[in-house]
């Protein structure tokens, strides 16, 4: 069975990761497991995205990988700001960077 990839965290936008799962919910239930606790009722504020781009990758998603599938990442520039490429930030040499950042 080939892997599916999902972006899962809370719905402020802070602190998603990337988890393989067969579903939405199981998805869900592994960001709450390791966020949250295994004997904690999944969250209704939890959200799955499913990112198929991410399926061929061999390992764990890097900020380039979240931003060219339309998610935000830290900038690399060092100023705790989300890069998102909707929002003026760019990639380079394989890094995100937010508008703000000199590069």
């Amino acid at each position: 069975m080939t892997k599916k990839m999902w972006a899962v965290g809370e719905d402020d936008g802070e602190g998603w990761i990337a988890v393989s799962a067969d579903t939405e919910a199981a998805a869900k239930r592994a960001y709450t497991d390791e966020w949250h606790g295994a004997d904690v009722k999944v969250p209704g504020h939890i959200i799955a995205q499913r990112v198929e781009a991410w399926d061929a990758l061999t390992g764990a998603p890097e900020g380039k990988d979240w931003l060219t599938a339309g998610l935000s990442y830290l900038c690399e520039g060092g100023c705790g700001s989300m890069a998102c490429l909707d929002g003026a930030g760019k990639i380079i040499d394989g890094k995100p960077y937010c508008e703000d950042c000199p590069n």
